[in-house]
């Protein structure tokens, strides 16, 4: 291990070990995960801060319909979900807030009929793909991320919204190609911008599914930006 800092806190080794963990949960997959998993330093503490929320997160992924034809997912209904609806059931309810029918309809308006849906806790969801955003920039970059870097999550839900990343053509088109862990319960992209500071643009999918979008940003860089931002059409700097 070259570095002693923790890739969730940033912290070092002085209050607590280190250990080597995954940073994208072990709990989406049924058994052992892949032979290709990449590793980071993180502290005991840190590391178990989160295995709530990365059980929601898993428990959220494999109720959508979307997720269920995956072999991965199949296998975690049939396994670690059974078990948890037979021993949890109130887990599982948590989980599935506000569960209840609603109208599916395509983009145009069409109407597809009735599928059960409901509410995610999205703070839960951007804490766990925070990390996710952090192990990646690590196992790369052999440093964590600096303290006041400021996250923004988006999920990729429709055309629309890979319409409206329009803007971000430039840096997408520099992103690596989708990689994974030797299988394909999650892949990502992603690019840095060394030059301007800790900057990370990643997309991030699960089960062939749920995509995301994350953007990881030094506090300078955007203050540096939305400043820019505001400026009048124009401006010129004495």
């Amino acid at each position: 291990m070259t570095s002693q800092l923790c890739a969730f806190c940033g912290n070092d080794d002085s209050d607590e070990r280190l250990t080597t963990e995954h940073f994208v949960p072990r709990a989406l997959w049924d058994g052992a995960r892949p032979p290709y998993t990449r590793t980071v330093p993180v502290h005991d503490t840190c590391n178990r801060h989160f295995s709530g929320d990365n059980e929601y997160f898993r428990d959220v992924l494999v109720m959508e319909d979307g997720a269920k034809a995956h072999p991965e997912v199949q296998k975690l209904l049939k396994g670690k979900i059974k078990r948890k609806i037979h021993k949890r059931p109130g887990a599982i309810k948590n989980a599935l807030k506000n569960l209840q029918m609603r109208e599916v309809r395509t983009p145009g308006g069409l109407y597809l009929g009735h599928a059960p849906s409901f509410s995610m806790d999205w703070p839960r969801i951007r804490r766990v793909l925070q990390n996710v955003m952090k192990g990646i920039f690590y196992s790369v970059q052999n440093r964590p991320l600096s303290a006041d870097t400021v996250y923004q999550v988006v999920p990729i839900e429709s055309q629309e919204d890979e319409r409206a990343l329009a803007d971000l053509e430039p840096l997408i088109a520099q992103m690596n190609p989708w990689v994974g862990f030797g299988d394909d319960v999650f892949a990502c992209r992603y690019v840095f911008e060394e030059k301007a500071g800790d900057v990370l643009l990643c997309f991030m999918q699960f089960y062939r599914h749920r995509i995301f979008m994350g953007s990881a940003i030094s506090k300078v860089v955007s203050d540096l930006a939305a400043a820019k931002a505001r400026e009048p059409f124009g401006h010129e700097q004495k």
